[in-house]
């Protein structure tokens, strides 16, 4: 794909998770965060896979990751709250 918007990437990446394609998924939101990391889906996005894949800390890692690149507060404390969760395990 030429001259691809990150949120391509992500909406591919959103289609292999639900198609239950974790890795191929990671790798799309990570495509995305190369060209953006600023944006907290393809954070959430990786955190979501990780879990997935049954990598908890580096799910850790990228929820904190997507908290912090949220701009909205709802956004910011329902990280906090998968943060919370993820703490459990």
């Amino acid at each position: 794909m030429k001259n691809v918007n990150p949120f391509d990437w992500i909406s591919l990446g959103h289609t292999a998770f639900s198609e239950r394609k974790f890795s191929e998924a990671k790798r799309y939101y990570n495509k995305a965060l190369k060209i953006a990391p600023y944006l907290h889906q393809g954070h959430m996005g990786v955190a979501k896979s990780e879990f997935k894949l049954g990598n908890i800390n580096a799910s850790k890692k990228s929820m904190l990751l997507a908290k912090k690149n949220a701009f909205e507060l709802k956004l910011q404390d329902l990280y906090q709250t998968k943060l919370n969760a993820l703490a459990k395990y």
